[in-house]
């Protein structure tokens, strides 16, 4: 039988037989792997398809909150605004307060929310009351402002604040802060 020389080791040739019996083993383990992937994975999409969120928490009177005081407030718009039809990343359909560079097109910022649908445009000088701060307990942990406006068509309907309405602390983020103060941005609402 005929040698090989690597690297100066001697070896015989394989022989036919394993070229033969390798593949087919390797193919099994391979398929064998993919089946157990395919196992598990089907396990995760099926517990996220039976997924059932937990129910939101009105924070609104906890102390570590600090919300008591802006509860109840009444804010008059300095923009024009509009109640749109939106669905949150869990899939719930909600109404959203929204600035105008979410709805507007004209607006300079203009970044309008994917699949939103416009309930209603207001012109400046719309009054809003805030009412409620919610902690979403779902998969994303966020806070939700709950307001009802207090004019218009709308009028004391629940609406879902958009953030861009308030300044930053550190439940209602749009950067680092570690303030727990409630505050509205001066750009978009002051007091009637």
């Amino acid at each position: 039988m005929a040698q090989l020389s690597t690297l100066g080791i001697m070896r015989n040739p394989p022989s036919t037989f394993w070229p033969t019996i390798i593949l087919p083993i390797m193919v099994l383990a391979l398929v064998s792997l993919l089946e157990g992937c395919d196992q598990s994975s089907n396990k995760y999409v099926n517990e996220l398809k039976n997924y059932k969120q937990p129910p939101d928490n009105d924070v609104t009177l906890s102390p570590e909150y600090n919300f008591a005081s802006f509860s109840g407030t009444v804010w008059k718009t300095k923009a024009k605004t509009a109640l749109v039809d939106i669905k949150l990343y869990t899939g719930k359909p909600v109404i959203w307060f929204s600035p105008p560079d979410a709805f507007d097109p004209t607006d300079p910022n203009y970044r309008p929310i994917p699949h939103m649908k416009i309930v209603s445009e207001f012109p400046v000088g719309t009054h809003i009351r805030i009412e409620r701060l919610m902690k979403d307990n779902g998969i994303g942990s966020q806070y939700w402002l709950i307001a009802t406006i207090e004019n218009g068509t709308n009028s004391q309907n629940i609406i879902y604040v958009d953030p861009e309405f308030l300044t930053n602390n550190q439940f209602i983020p749009k950067g680092p802060s570690s303030s727990t103060n409630w505050d509205v941005n001066p750009d978009m609402l002051e007091k009637p």
